[in-house]
């Protein structure tokens, strides 16, 4: 097993602990008076079938498609789908490409577009969307007194993730020794005219 993969497991059992936890928040109730300031108010969810379909209801369309928040602030509901999709999309076709995407996509090459496109869309979307957050935070008063250190830290260090990808990217694209790599590896003729046509096709496309 993989350090990835070890990883994924992980993060996938701590989220599902997280959500389990949350569910049955909803349906138990607290033995504190109803009128304690200690007690959060919860709706009367009815029967179990009832109290299983607005669980749902409330998944699907408060959390996933973000419903109150599109009626409450456009600006964060569409901050927070760019985060998020952009966070999807690199999940299926980055981080988790060899275990899924080549799977469900036939012809699936990381390196070629459409891939490669989505592939860098999804970043500028992840980077959009922080980008909005911290202006967010840096316009509202509130907001900034609230933030301590490491609110300040994660954002980043994800907008250096992402932006050393695109540095990786873009220094792959110019380097001659990935070039050669590739040319040992995949072409299948050592014909010097051959090479120069497709040196000249790779400074063309990947601006090497």
């Amino acid at each position: 097993m993989t350090f990835l993969t070890t990883g994924l497991f992980f993060a996938s059992a701590v989220a599902l602990v997280g959500f389990t936890a949350r569910v049955f928040r909803w349906f138990t109730r607290s033995s504190a008076p109803p009128d304690s300031p200690l007690t959060p108010h919860r709706p009367s969810f009815g029967t179990p079938a009832a109290s299983l379909a607005l669980a749902l209801k409330t998944l699907v369309l408060d959390i996933i498609f973000l419903r109150r928040t599109a009626v409450r602030s456009p600006y964060r509901f569409l901050m927070h789908s760019l985060i998020l999709v952009g966070f999807l999309g690199l999940l299926l076709f980055h981080a988790l490409d060899d275990q899924i995407s080549v799977h469900l996509f036939s012809g699936y090459e990381s390196t070629l577009d459409p891939w490669q496109f989505l592939r860098n869309l999804f970043g500028v979307m992840v980077l959009t969307g922080i980008g909005m957050a911290l202006f967010r935070r840096l316009r509202t008063p509130a907001l900034r007194k609230l933030c301590r250190t490491d609110d300040w830290l994660l954002p980043g260090l994800i907008i250096a993730i992402i932006l050393s990808g695109f540095l990786v990217e873009a220094a792959s694209m110019a380097s001659k020794t990935i070039f050669n790599e590739m040319v040992a590896e995949y072409l299948y003729t050592d014909d010097p005219q051959d090479i120069r046509a497709l040196q000249g096709f790779w400074h063309k496309t990947q601006g090497g």
